[in-house]
């Protein structure tokens, strides 16, 4: 049965991966201490070796020669030892061999000289009859518990392995779970719906990234909602002026005088306006923009845009400063847009900044950018509306007047348009101190 949960895959993934290494470390483990205790039963069976060696010489000193007490002598050392000896002498005859009662081996492990001082009387030849007989009792419990503690202790680890492989199993999906969760509920609707982030791992920041998309899913759901309110009241006015001229037409309460006419058509051209300017987002947001670009100096452009409003400040009591850099700035832009760009952040200046006040345009760059910041001494923006600012139909004053107008979607075309140039619009404003904008473009390298 395939597991079907993440926690069950990750478990069953820990598991086999402690198995494996507990499998490997029983073999590692076990194929050491062998070659360990085979290098003790030798050492021993040496050991054994040089004492019966030591022994016969012993032997025959006190013997005076190989006589029957020693080669009788012989048979029980076998049996204690639990080794076959089959002794030599000097030239080459066989005094004894315990073989023929102790039973077969494959070979002789051990040859030994047998020396009185420097003088040899004889050869001893020494091999293990069979081993569970060469090895005390006491060595092979030791070597059976120490098996027996490599297998229980494998068992325990693997079981340990379980317990630990569903826990931390559990722990890293539980978080997971709980998004996944969130998002069942604002799939339903539920857009309010976050998760709680516990840490500031992997998992952390695909808690906190949910509860962006959760955050700007709701935004924009509530952009979408005045947007829908707000189209409605910018194509409620002009309608409802066009269709109520038509009927005083129709019943002939009016007359279509070249005044009253003139009434209808400024509604339609700005139903017109307005659709030319929903147009032109819908183009630049699907990157359907074309740019001709040429190279310019930044400065100049602006002087020349911001010259063109100075009539139009000076009207209303507005001082228009500029603060031009006095290097070259170099940049690649489509001037017309440019243009465009400059024109919407003077226009809400304008709008927003009463007489006696001042709008401030000054340009500057540094190593890769250039910028251009319009900065007014106006009303300012409420921090709770900065981040709403760009988003189309969106304007501060609720009231929806026409003093302060427009349809809110200015500073929506003046940001895709910076885009469109790779570049970046921010804003800065406090409550009855003012507002800049600054718009960052790349130089032209």
């Amino acid at each position: 049965m395939k597991a079907s949960k993440l926690w069950q895959k990750l478990a069953a993934n820990f598991v086999f991966v402690a198995v494996a290494a507990i499998v490997l470390s029983f073999f590692t483990v076990n194929l050491a201490f062998e070659k360990r205790f085979s290098e003790y039963l030798k050492a021993r069976q040496n050991l054994i070796s040089q004492q019966i060696a030591e022994g016969l010489a012993l032997a025959y000193l006190r013997s005076g020669g190989w006589t029957n007490e020693v080669i009788k002598v012989l048979p029980h050392w076998a049996t204690v030892t639990g080794v076959r000896i089959k002794l030599v002498a000097t030239d080459g005859r066989v005094l004894a061999d315990t073989g023929g009662s102790g039973g077969k081996n494959k070979g002789w492990l051990t040859k030994k000289q047998v020396k009185i001082g420097s003088y040899q009387v004889g050869t001893v030849y020494i091999s293990p009859v069979k081993l569970s007989r060469s090895i005390p009792s006491a060595e092979l419990k030791f070597r059976k518990a120490v098996n027996q503690l490599i297998i229980y202790g494998g068992l325990l680890a693997i079981a340990l392995a379980l317990a630990l492989s569903y826990f931390v199993s559990q722990r890293l999906t539980k978080p997971i779970e709980e998004i996944t969760k969130a998002a069942k509920e604002m799939e339903a609707g539920h857009l309010d719906k976050r998760v709680l982030v516990k840490s500031e791992d992997e998992i952390g920041k695909l808690g906190n990234a949910f509860n962006h998309l959760a955050n700007s899913i709701q935004r924009h759901q509530h952009l979408q909602k005045l947007l829908t309110a707000d189209i409605a009241h910018e194509l409620r006015t002009p309608i409802a002026t066009i269709q109520s001229h038509l009927e005083a037409y129709l019943d002939g309460v009016m007359k279509p005088t070249s005044e009253n006419l003139q009434s209808i058509h400024e509604e339609i051209l700005r139903l017109s306006r307005l659709v030319d300017s929903l147009g032109e987002i819908a183009r630049l947001e699907a990157g359907e923009l074309h740019l001709d670009k040429s190279e310019a100096d930044l400065s100049k452009l602006v002087k020349k845009f911001v010259e063109q409003f100075r009539p139009l400040f000076k009207a209303k009591g507005v001082r228009l400063k500029l603060e031009l850099s006095k290097e070259p700035i170099l940049v690649k832009v489509d001037r017309d847009k440019i243009k465009q760009i400059i024109g919407n952040l003077l226009s809400n200046a304008l709008k927003f900044t009463e007489a006696g006040g001042t709008t401030q345009v000054s340009t500057a760059k540094n190593s890769k950018r250039a910028t251009v910041s319009v900065s007014d001494s106006g009303c300012g923006i409420p921090p709770e509306d900065l981040d709403f600012i760009f988003e189309r139909f969106y304007r501060v004053d609720k009231s929806r007047t026409r003093s302060t107008g427009g349809y809110g979607i200015g500073l929506t075309i003046a940001n895709e348009l910076v885009k469109a140039h790779q570049g970046v619009i921010e804003v800065k404003s406090a409550l009855k101190k003012g507002t800049t904008f600054t718009v960052s473009l790349p130089l032209n390298s």
